[in-house]
């Protein structure tokens, strides 16, 4: 079966994390929406088709792109912003004729074949059409903004278990006097350790811990919440419900219903909420947003300069990808922060910062310049043992320049 997940034209209200990654790639639940996707299909064709400045990204990670010279008969077409179900899957999979499938006036996927395929590019992506294909009309979840994945993750972090074999799994070491509070709804990968006096409380929520997470003592961990491989939390750390912590994180302080991408740091005390932290950012000690305006009315973002009514009560931070936060950094209801940032002094951000900012609170902002960003990005992901690729240092480059 040969599948290809798509990016559409929705990308725009996913800003900052969509500056340096497609929609697909972002995280929900214990997965990435690709992820997700491809473990639904169970098939190793995959191929990709976004936006073009990650073209060559995508191909450093060994990834197949999607074009018109790929010489294919048939092929499935899946929205990479959509949570789909097993029927939904099913449905696709046997479809054997040109076929569109329209959600919510959204086109969630698609089954074309022959010389329809090459008319992705023209009409389908964009167009949402094929002259001559089926259209059917279905009931699929899709994520229309960076807000709705933090609002639903919470629901998807229990749906997500049913990927696992063994919902219960306990493989590790914990210690005595740790409290495991509904085992039956807490999952701990291998090689993974808590210990004493932490307190998992599955009783209101799904609680998977990945393989090699170490669980300092003294935290409090509530479900539904995901700690995926190798992070770290720290002693006293208090994970609320609607949590999601990607790969290779160190967390300490308040984090509640908040997506953090990866390799990224907030060690120390201070609150994060209702936010989504990119990779490979690190927020210094006492540093915290607000997630609750003072009269409790509908927060407004600014992404990439257009302003968007959330309509939702809880809203925090959005943090791109390689940005920094000082101690003492305060910021305020729906802050949005671009990539490269490196703000200090202490104090309230502005609402919006853009990326590639160099911002004393107590001073002035200039351009952060690219030689010594990328210095420091180089650094950083040495630490974890990873080196910026060529593609991915062009990528950001490019984004510099029209900063």
């Amino acid at each position: 079966m040969n599948l290809c997940i798509f990016e559409d034209e929705a990308s725009n209200k996913f800003f900052p994390l969509s500056l340096t990654r497609p929609v697909y790639e972002l995280r929900i639940g214990l997965f990435t929406f690709e992820e997700r996707i491809r473990l639904l299909c169970k098939t190793s064709t995959c191929f990709y088709y976004s936006r073009p400045q990650f073209k060559n990204v995508i191909r450093s990670c060994g990834k197949k792109i999607f074009s018109p010279t790929v010489p294919l008969k048939y092929c499935i077409f899946i929205n990479g912003r959509i949570l789909p179900s097993k029927h939904f899957i099913a449905k696709l999979q046997k479809i054997k004729n040109d076929t569109l499938f329209i959600s919510n006036k959204e086109l969630v996927g698609a089954v074309l074949t022959g010389s329809k395929i090459k008319l992705a590019f023209t009409q389908l992506f964009w167009q949402k059409r094929i002259a001559g294909a089926k259209k059917i009309f279905i009931n699929e979840k899709t994520i229309s903004s960076i807000w709705q994945i933090v609002k639903d993750n919470d629901v998807v972090i229990e749906q997500d278990r049913h990927f696992l074999k063994n919902s219960a799994h306990h493989s590790n070491t914990i210690f005595e006097g740790a409290h495991l509070l509904n085992q039956k709804n807490i999952y701990i990968g291998s090689r993974s350790i808590v210990y004493p006096s932490t307190v998992i409380d599955a009783q209101n929520g799904f609680v998977y811990i990945g393989n090699s997470v170490t669980i300092h003592s003294n935290c409090s961990i509530k479900g539904p919440c995901a700690i995926l491989s190798g992070s770290t939390i720290n002693s006293n750390a208090v994970i609320g419900p609607g949590t999601s912590i990607g790969p290779k994180s160190k967390i300490g302080g308040e984090v509640t219903h908040t997506i953090i991408q990866g390799y990224t740091n907030k060690q120390h005390e201070g609150f994060l909420g209702h936010s989504y932290i990119g990779s490979w950012c690190n927020i210094g000690a006492g540093s915290s947003n607000s997630d609750l305006k003072n009269n409790y009315g509908s927060v407004s973002v600014l992404l990439d300069r257009i302003e968007y009514n959330t309509h939702q009560q809880f809203v925090g931070l959005f943090m791109g990808d390689h940005s920094k936060a000082g101690i003492g950094t305060l910021f305020n209801t729906g802050t949005v922060v671009g990539i490269g940032v490196n703000v200090f002094g202490g104090g309230i951000t502005p609402k919006y910062i853009p990326s590639f900012s160099w911002l004393n609170l107590r001073g002035t902002r200039e351009k952060y310049k690219f030689d010594k960003f990328i210095k420091t990005a180089r650094i950083v992901q040495k630490r974890r043992g990873i080196t910026l690729s060529a593609a991915e240092t062009s990528l950001l480059k490019k984004i510099a320049k029209v900063t």
